[in-house]
């Protein structure tokens, strides 16, 4: 009896609205796949192959597999169909996307507020108090997945104050004087506040990642 390959069902992320894909092959990667693609963020987590005939956008795109979130890595790798001898002729590369926060970050003189959600957020920065006022030691990295904010206009500068979390703080832009007063209101509601002090763009596909570090 032949036994016959079959694929599994993951679920296909666009604009924020689920759609389940099926027939799904999962697998590792090869050896000549984790040479070709590495970085500091980590190593293609699987291959997938997607069956004949489908339609869907595979770029730039998050897809949740095995209770786990990924994003794809490029662009798929496509074979012609009539020469492919099984079910499948794409492939496609994923990267675990590993998120634990939302972030606010007001631009830098303007204090235009933006929000970024389901970032990775990693604060090692350390504080003491020393003769001339507060230290920090360290830096807060943060990863702004585009799978994730694939609507975001807004490109993190250098100089913009970051925090944790959603807020609705709204500083008050109408005089020197009530910027200043807003600042330091701000300053009290968030002590762990950062500026951010550089930005890499990385681009996985069409639409850019952000690394951001702050201090």
């Amino acid at each position: 009896m032949i036994q016959l390959i079959r694929g599994t069902d993951v679920t296909l992320w666009e604009n924020g609205k689920p759609e389940t894909v099926r027939n799904i092959l999962i697998g590792e990667p090869s050896s000549q796949d984790m040479t070709e693609f590495t970085n500091e963020n980590g190593l293609i987590t699987y291959i997938l192959a997607i069956p004949k005939g489908d339609n869907h956008v595979w770029v730039d795109r998050k897809i949740s597999f095995f209770g786990e979130n990924f994003h794809t890595i490029g662009y798929p790798l496509k074979g012609i169909e009539e020469n492919m001898p099984l079910a499948w002729n794409k492939k496609v590369k994923v990267q675990r996307l590993v998120t634990n926060a939302d972030i606010t970050l007001f631009e830098r003189d303007t204090f235009v507020k933006h929000v970024f959600n389901d970032v990775h957020y990693s604060d090692q920065r350390s504080r003491k108090f020393a003769k001339d006022g507060m230290k920090s030691d360290g830096a807060a990295s943060i990863h702004v997945f585009a799978v994730n904010s694939p609507d975001a206009s807004y490109v993190p500068k250098i100089g913009d104050i970051v925090i944790k979390g959603v807020s609705n703080f709204k500083f008050d832009d109408t005089s020197e004087k009530s910027v200043s007063e807003s600042m330091a209101e701000f300053r009290r509601l968030y002590p762990d506040y950062g500026t951010i002090n550089s930005v890499e763009i990385k681009v996985y596909g069409t639409l850019p990642d952000y690394i951001i570090t702050a201090r």
